[in-house]
């Protein structure tokens, strides 16, 4: 990376696909430990996403959000790369849908039946909101 580069590349590749690339001013990605924003000539380091919306911030300073599931991410000085289980961008999701699949998980944390597995309802309500968040351009 020049000391003049004012963007970082962000690479989001899921299992089965590589969903973009592109050049940042900045990323919010959500990690195990809360959100964190990376911009240019950040310290690397690697850790673990969480299920929620990254917010890549273009040259131009527009928005593009995606919804991501668990996974991991490498930050390098000029270079990020998520690695989520799954990955949809805004346009690709369904919002009626997502807001099915909350309403079903929550159904579901609040029966307290023997036979539900709550950390799996848990993370469905988790991969329900992330595309909520991403669908509708939410900040955290």
């Amino acid at each position: 990376m020049s000391e003049q580069s004012n963007t970082v590349r962000l690479e989001i590749v899921a299992p089965e696909r590589s969903v973009m690339q592109m050049d940042v001013q900045e990323a919010i990605i959500p990690g195990v430990e809360g959100l964190f924003t990376v911009m240019p000539g950040h310290t690397p380091f690697f850790t673990m996403t969480r299920p929620g919306a990254v917010v890549a911030v273009d040259p131009k300073g527009e928005e593009h959000f995606f919804a991501v599931a668990e996974g991991f991410v490498e930050v390098l000085e000029d270079h990020i790369v998520i690695l989520p289980f799954t990955v949809e961008h805004e346009e690709e999701i369904d919002r009626d849908r997502a807001e099915a699949a909350q309403t079903r998980a929550q159904r579901r944390l609040r029966q307290r039946e023997d036979d539900i597995d709550f950390t799996r309802a848990e993370a469905a309500l988790e991969r329900a909101y992330a595309r909520i968040q991403a669908h509708s351009r939410l900040h955290y």
